[in-house]
């Protein structure tokens, strides 16, 4: 009697046995390890988690790779264009359509393998101090659902950047005569994205004129035309204007040359292009027979982070790393192994052997 209920016994373990082996290495199971799986990350330059200015380049780049055994087919990767920049380039035909960044026509990738691809963007001028421009991609395949990439983000910099253009009535490069007028126009603007303090512009009285006067409560001490204009937000712009007389009993063809000085706390000070006039002893006649004077005006900019480091202003210069393929591995999410099966098994066996024990001790008895 006892011998048959532990042959039984034994029979109903190995059965078990066989049953939880299967379900372990099973069609479904290889099935779902041999699956393609995409995976995909991102990484920048400049690298993620720095600051970035008005007017920067970010190059994004972006690496997928198959982690299964099977070819994954027709791959398509979609990245949203980040908020506050605009698209400049992709690779691998990359282009940019509905608001993402979208590479359609990858192809196949087979088990194992890694590719990349990558494109441009440039921050927008006048985006705002302290924000965040974020970025992440999708990528999917026929036999993928769509994975995400983290986000990587940048940080945008406070910048202080004024600009001065002079021009001048008459035009600069024309001829004026003796005791006749010229009124000078120094048009300034901070073009960047952090308010400017304690502005001053600055204006020598030039060579062979005499001061009349200037607008915007310039003051004129020791031939120095001088505007303290205060703060300029991001953004401002204005004009600031002052006239002279031409001296008398100048030299035919003697030249009158003008520039000025843009200054402020955060700031070196900043030259603006000259403009220059030729004093004529005759009069100038237009009647029937117009001058056609050519203006010089250029335009002079700078950006100002050299001085006073103080004010936590970054330089213009900055060296970012280019970028490296990044690592060739991904982990491995989709297949999760389950202790469960052997769980049971051990349960069964300990069973088992635990009634072998007491039928053996019994049939002693």
């Amino acid at each position: 009697m006892n011998n048959r209920i532990s042959k039984k016994l034994v029979i109903f373990v190995l059965v078990c046995s066989m049953f939880i082996i299967a379900l372990l290495t099973g069609p479904a199971a290889v099935s779902a390890m041999e699956d393609p799986y995409l995976a995909i990350s991102k990484s920048a330059n400049p690298a993620a988690g720095t600051t970035v200015r008005p007017g920067d380049l970010i190059e994004y780049t972006l690496k997928y790779a198959n982690n299964g055994t099977r070819t994954e087919t027709s791959i398509q990767i979609w990245d949203p264009l980040p908020a506050n920049t605009s698209f400049i380039s992709a690779s691998n035909g990359g282009a940019l359509s509905g608001g993402f960044v979208k590479w359609m026509s990858l192809g196949d990738l087979e088990g194992g393998k890694i590719d990349f691809v990558k494109f441009t963007v440039k921050v927008n001028p006048g985006t705002p101090e302290g924000t965040i421009i974020s970025n992440k991609a999708g990528i999917f395949g026929d036999g993928t659902p769509r994975f995400h990439a983290d986000p990587i983000t940048h940080t945008v910099q406070g910048v202080i950047e004024l600009s001065i253009e002079k021009s001048a009535d008459p035009v600069s490069g024309s001829t004026v005569q003796e005791a006749s007028t010229i009124t000078y126009t120094l048009t300034y603007k901070n073009s960047g994205n952090k308010t400017a303090t304690n502005v001053v512009i600055t204006d020598s009285l030039p060579a062979n004129t005499s001061f009349l006067e200037a607008s915007n409560s310039g003051t004129f001490n020791n031939n120095v035309i001088t505007w303290n204009l205060g703060d300029i937000a991001a953004g401002g712009s204005s004009s600031v204007t002052f006239k002279v007389n031409v001296n008398t009993g100048l030299a035919n063809s003697t030249v009158i040359a003008n520039q000025g000085t843009i200054d402020s706390n955060e700031t070196d000070p900043l030259n603006s292009n000259i403009v220059t006039h030729n004093v004529s002893k005759t009069t100038v006649t237009t009647e029937g027979s117009p001058s056609t004077p050519v203006a010089t005006t250029t335009n002079t900019t700078a950006e100002s982070n050299t001085k006073k480091t103080a004010t936590g202003i970054a330089s213009k210069s900055s060296t970012n790393s280019q970028n490296t393929d990044p690592g060739s591995t991904f982990p491995r999410t989709d297949f999760e192994f389950s202790p469960w099966p052997f769980f049971i098994y051990l349960a069964v066996m300990a069973a088992s052997l635990l009634f072998l024990l007491l039928k053996r001790r019994a049939s002693l008895q």
